[in-house]
This record gives C-alpha cells, sequence and structure tokens, in this order.
C-alpha cells in the first residue's frame, strides 16, 4: 500500500470520529450548563487545548455584534467556535471537510457507500451553514452531524474489505478515540476533583454522568458496573 494512500485513511477517520466527538462535548456542555452558571465553555475549550483562539473569537464576534458576557451569549459563541468556525481546525466543519478530502483522494480505495455518504453529510452541512446563521438550529444540525457521522463509521465497517485500508482506517478510529476520550478525562478529572477526591453533591453527580456521555459510555457504564456514578470507576471504563 501506498503511504500516501495509508495516510489519507488514517486521517479520514480520525477527523470524522473528531467530528462526531466534538458533536457529543457540545451537547453535553449545553446539557451541563442548565444546571450550572460554572466555566463550562472554558472546560471544553481546554480539552482541545483552544483556551487563547477562543477567546480571540469570542472578542471578535462580541466586538461585531454587541454581545455581553452572559453565560447564555458565551455558549453560543462555544458551539459556533467548535462546529462552524472554518478558522478552527478541529471545529466540526473543518474535520468534515478534511474527512471528505482524503476520502476523494481513496475512492479507489473506498466503497461507493461510505464515500457516498460522507459527502452527503458534507453537501447537506455546507448548505445549512450558507444560510442566515441568525435562524440557525444549532442544536438539530448538531444532532445531525452526530447521527450521520454513526452511520458513516456503520457503513465502513459492513462494507470496507478487511485489509490493510481498513486496518488504517481502524487505526485513525481507536487512536483519535482515545486522545479525546483522555483529553475529556484529565481537564474534566482536575476541574471536578480539584483535591483529588470525589464530592457527593448533585451538580458533581450530573458533570461525571455528562462525562460518560462525552464519549457515548452512560449505557455502558451501567451495563458494567451496575451502580451509581464512581469517578474512579469512570476513568478505569
Amino acid at each position: 500500500m501506498l503511504s500516501s494512500t495509508a495516510k489519507n485513511l488514517y486521517w479520514m477517520s480520525r477527523y470524522l470520529q473528531r467530528a462526531k466527538t466534538t458533536a457529543r462535548l457540545i451537547e453535553a456542555t449545553q446539557r451541563m450548563a442548565l444546571q450550572s452558571s460554572g466555566k463550562e465553555a472554558e472546560n471544553v475549550v481546554a480539552i482541545f487545548g483552544m483556551e487563547d483562539e477562543f477567546r480571540d473569537s469570542q472578542a471578535q464576534h462580541q466586538g461585531q455584534a454587541g454581545q455581553s458576557q452572559r453565560q447564555g451569549g458565551r455558549l453560543v459563541d462555544l458551539v459556533d467556535f467548535l462546529a462552524f468556525d472554518e478558522t478552527n481546525p478541529s471545529s466540526i466543519v473543518s474535520s468534515i471537510g478534511q474527512a471528505r478530502r482524503n476520502a476523494r483522494e481513496e475512492r479507489n480505495n473506498i466503497t461507493v457507500d461510505l464515500w457516498e455518504s460522507l459527502n452527503s453529510l458534507w453537501l447537506e452541512l455546507s448548505a445549512k451553514l450558507r444560510g442566515n446563521r441568525a435562524s440557525l438550529d444549532r442544536g438539530a444540525l448538531i444532532e445531525m452531524v452526530k447521527r450521520q457521522a454513526v452511520m458513516i463509521f456503520g457503513v465502513a465497517q459492513t462494507t470496507l474489505l478487511r485489509d490493510e485500508a481498513y486496518n488504517f482506517f481502524q487505526l485513525g478510529t481507536f487512536l483519535e478515540r482515545g486522545d479525546n476520550t483522555a483529553r475529556i478525562l484529565d481537564v474534566k478529572y482536575h476541574r471536578l476533583m480539584p483535591d483529588g477526591r470525589p464530592h457527593a453533591e448533585d451538580l458533581d453527580y450530573f458533570a461525571w454522568s455528562e462525562v460518560l456521555a462525552c464519549i457515548g459510555a452512560v449505557r455502558t457504564y451501567r451495563r458494567v458496573y451496575r451502580s451509581s456514578l464512581d469517578p474512579m470507576r469512570i476513568a478505569e471504563l
């Protein structure tokens, strides 16, 4: 296999996995914001190591629109930065665009179904973003990205030949998933347990459940442990 082919398949799956994880993070952050007046926006951008970039983007948007510093305004800025900001290389739209470019280079090495499902996601997302941003249903768009990304991974699993191309696709998926999980645990652990000990407050319980939601492991945790949420077991899982 050519090194360029391996590289494209590896990064195609990494970018797609990144988009899916980012969508889950945004949804979890929005739910958490309903329970707390804390710094959810800062927490999630810290996972990507993009605190400075987010502050710069927010300052620019506030200067243009005269937006206040209220929590709701920060969450809108967060969603736009992580999902729809094309200058952010880790945003959903950037990640899907990169995945599509990698897939287009390897159309002879992937199935028609895989290419068409990924291309359709990109076209639908691009069409919605060309409209009026003020009337954009951000929640529905994030849900659409998450749902279709899961479907694309399903298409890959059911149609790709089990050869080297498939192995590099899997490698990219698992490395990105592992990297994202480690980042989420690192940030959430130190911010939810600053003294290294778990707390019993209801908000902490809710926050740890959202950590599981970020990686799509809520039901998995329930099936494995059949107990209340425990930070050490969450980290182990």
